[in-house]
């Protein structure tokens, strides 16, 4: 199920465009010139990722500096996209489809795009935690996930995050994965913003997938040099007299897929998409990562009545509950981004695209994030956040 839903996500433009055409341009009243004209610019719309290449030298995280052509760029595929999904609506011959479909494409593209680029909302939540220390209870933790700073979300929307942070005044701060898209020699001042971060028991963080695309072994220090506690399957503990939180982090999957000593992936079939890049110097002259383990990142913790785990993805929440987590703390999901694609995304999550579950034992939530991805700039439906949440006993 997984393998299909990627190999539906990175074949969707050709979908799209077979869509386009059978489905709304070919039932157009206008001539064949016309026809033709409509179904061509459709198609330059959905090539986002040919231009990106193009123009920008990647398809992920191109190196384009005018923040508005990048913005155009996502805009026009995601307004192609989403003509495409009304395509699919009947009736196929009502004379009025050729200008209603248009004109209502460009409105869900105009508040998803307003939705995607605005300062995220603060959602607050309570979440009970039976095996929460008494002095712990009304601890307040801010979740950031999936900033996803890019040449679409640069250094002022990174800083408009930060602010908003500290306005809450958390206790704690955990970055739940994908801070980046692009390596430090790209995005560096981009991100610096989060060197701002400020909260009494500090600021803990996760890597995420992107942020092994980005160049994960160059990022790394320069968190930790920020201020920003990176927990590769590893854990903090907080103590309040005699009571113990354990904080714990795992790594991201996607580290045990790449060299990043020499842009190769491990089992030689293919380039990694973030390998080092020639202005990259400083470049270790190895550094592959290791799967998440939570056994691993709470060896050795001291004895707690409540276990919290980092992880980017919301997944393995048996094995997470086996190793005494309470609490995890997850992203990725963007929270399905898009009405209807819930099911597709929770498929490719074990069942979890976002908000609060309890399952295993455990309580999981799953964050929205505060951005969004430059692939597809857009949000209906599931409103980019900063989680303020507070837990209790």
């Amino acid at each position: 199920m997984k393998a299909l839903c990627y190999f539906t996500f990175f074949l969707s433009p050709f979908l799209a465009l077979g869509v386009l055409y059978f489905l709304y341009v070919r039932l157009l009243r206008v001539k064949l010139r016309w026809q033709a004209l409509v179904f061509a610019l459709l198609a330059i719309a959905v090539g986002k990722s040919l231009w990106f290449s193009i123009f920008g030298d990647h398809m992920f995280y191109p190196d384009i500096a005018s923040e508005v052509v990048v913005d155009a760029i996502g805009c026009a595929y995601s307004y192609a996209m989403l003509l495409a999904g009304l395509a699919l609506i009947p009736p196929y011959r009502w004379r009025g489809r050729g200008v209603v479909l248009p004109v209502v494409a460009l409105l869900l593209m105009v508040w998803g795009s307003y939705e995607a680029l605005r300062v995220p909302d603060v959602v607050r939540r309570e979440i009970v935690l039976p095996g929460l220390p008494r002095s712990f209870d009304g601890l307040r933790v801010a979740q950031i996930s999936d900033i996803h700073c890019s040449p679409a979300a640069r250094r002022h929307y990174v800083a408009d995050i930060v602010e908003t942070v500290n306005a809450l005044k958390p206790d704690l701060i955990c970055i739940t994965g994908d801070f980046v898209d692009g390596p430090p020699s790209l995005r560096y001042d981009d991100l610096a913003p989060l060197k701002d971060l400020k909260a009494p028991l500090g600021v803990l963080g996760c890597a995420g997938n992107h942020e092994f695309y980005s160049n994960y072994a160059l990022w790394r220090p320069i968190f930790e040099s920020w201020g920003i506690r990176m927990l590769d399957n590893a854990h903090v503990a907080f103590t309040n007299g005699n009571d113990v939180i354990v904080v714990g982090g795992v790594l991201d999957k996607t580290g045990t897929q790449y060299r990043k000593w020499d842009g190769k992936s491990r089992n030689g079939s293919g380039g990694d998409p973030a390998g080092p890049l020639p202005e990259d110097p400083e470049m270790p002259e190895f550094a592959c990562f290791d799967a998440p383990d939570p056994a691993v990142a709470f060896s050795n913790a001291p004895p707690s009545t409540c276990r919290i785990l980092l992880q980017h993805r919301p997944i393995n929440l048996y094995t997470n509950a086996l190793n005494g987590v309470n609490l995890q703390l997850s992203g990725h999901t963007h929270g399905a981004p898009l009405w209807g694609t819930g099911p597709l995304i929770a498929a490719m999550n074990e069942g979890h695209a976002v908000g609060l579950h309890r399952e295993e034992g455990l309580s999981l939530y799953v964050t929205p994030g505060a951005g969004q991805w430059v692939g597809f700039p857009i949000r209906l439906g599931v409103p980019s956040e900063i989680a303020l949440l507070t837990l209790r006993r």
